[in-house]
């Protein structure tokens, strides 16, 4: 037997840390993605979640009481780990929640061949983090880094030193559940201009920056619409939302948590998609390349990877955070939505994501061999 047979027969055993859902995250979601496909090529995966049910943007110190709870439920299932494991593939927590992965890294880490981090938030790239350093160093010799840019990868090795990186983007998963089919995001020119806005809707993912962009544009045409999908986390949230309804009526609509063909009919009836983001740990939105994927521009904040992503006929981005609002209301009124127009950006947007999202396949596929797969022989779901 070859030893490329040998490979694929018996690839090594890993173990996964990180967030798996509930809740359902883009964090989350990736990470799950992850599994299925080394699951997919016989690679033996424990997966141990470092996530907790309770939403920390919603529930204060409830969270990090539960959260300390998790941690030595983690630290238990990671002592419980097979032994002939030989990757850790850690998806690292941001901010106050480094510290738990810098301590499941301490106890843990010793027994393991590699280690491969796959970096799904900005808040550490965006600044210095202890925690983070600490992890660097301690697995220095051994470790991979997945970024989800070049900026991303490039930044992570200016605040903590050389280190062997890997750029892995978000979009060959993503883009496959929308991209290709063209039927699915025709419009009727007749049908006004809608707006859309797909999160968990709260402040910092940026709903009230789309609520007031709609209503500036609302009050001087009579033809924009605002669909909105997504849960509510923020009471403040639903109060805005049923004062929209009383003052526009069926211009707004909120389809609440979608998934599957109700996502893409999401994207299907939309215009334009508005991401006014501030959350501290944004790194590569999936809303933004399922928006891509079905030929639909954005305008968005410049945060995390964000500016990499909304490039050519892809959107536009704000100047600053704080400049949104009149940037987005500036920039729609200039748009045009005529059907001539709307084909010729929609063609180009589809052109970059089916480019992008076949980049990233390839990045996925290199990512695997990591695990020790061979890439002419790993079973890859997600390419067509």
């Amino acid at each position: 037997m070859s030893a490329t047979s040998q490979l694929i027969a018996t690839p090594a055993p890993c173990v996964v840390l990180g967030p798996l859902p509930p809740p359902v995250t883009g964090a989350a979601k990736n990470t799950k993605n992850m599994i299925d496909s080394l699951r997919a090529n016989a690679v033996q995966v424990t997966s141990i979640s470092t996530a907790v049910e309770l939403k920390r943007e919603s529930a204060g110190l409830s969270y990090h009481l539960a959260r300390i709870r998790h941690t030595f439920s983690v630290m238990k299932a990671l002592r419980k780990a097979p032994g002939d494991a030989s990757v850790l593939y850690v998806v690292p927590d941001a901010g106050l929640g480094a510290w738990y992965t810098l301590a499941y890294l301490c106890i843990s880490h010793a027994r393991f061949d590699k280690v491969i981090f796959h970096h799904r938030s900005f808040a550490y790239i965006s600044r210095f983090s202890r925690p983070m350093a600490l992890m660097a160093r301690l697995t220095k010799k051994k470790s991979l880094h997945v970024c989800l840019s070049e900026g991303m990868a490039k930044n992570y090795a200016e605040i903590y030193g050389p280190v062997r990186t890997m750029v892995v983007t978000n979009a060959g998963y993503v883009a496959n559940e929308i991209v290709g089919d063209d039927a699915a995001v025709s419009k009727q020119v007749s049908l006004p201009t809608i707006l859309g806005h797909l999160s968990t809707l709260r402040r910092d993912k940026g709903f009230f920056d789309v609520a007031q962009v709609f209503e500036i544009l609302a009050q001087k045409d009579d033809q924009v619409e605002l669909l909105l999908a997504g849960p509510i986390t923020e009471p403040q949230v639903a109060v805005r939302i049923e004062e929209m309804r009383a003052r526009y009526g069926n211009r707004v609509k909120h389809l609440g948590l979608i998934s599957g063909a109700a996502k893409i009919e999401f994207y299907r009836l939309i215009d334009l998609f508005l991401f006014p983001t501030r959350h501290p740990q944004e790194a590569q939105p999936n809303v933004l390349f399922e928006a891509l994927a079905a030929g639909v521009p954005v305008i968005a904040t410049p945060r995390a990877a964000i500016p990499e992503m909304i490039v050519g006929q892809n959107g536009y981005c704000s100047p600053s955070e704080a400049q949104f609002v009149d940037f987005a209301v500036a920039t729609i009124q200039a748009m045009s939505f005529e059907e001539n127009v709307r084909a010729r950006r929609k063609d180009a947007i589809l052109r970059w994501i089916r480019q992008e999202a076949r980049h990233s396949q390839r990045q996925y596929l290199d990512l695997m061999v990591e695990f020790g797969l061979a890439s002419d022989r790993v079973k890859a779901p997600w390419l067509h």
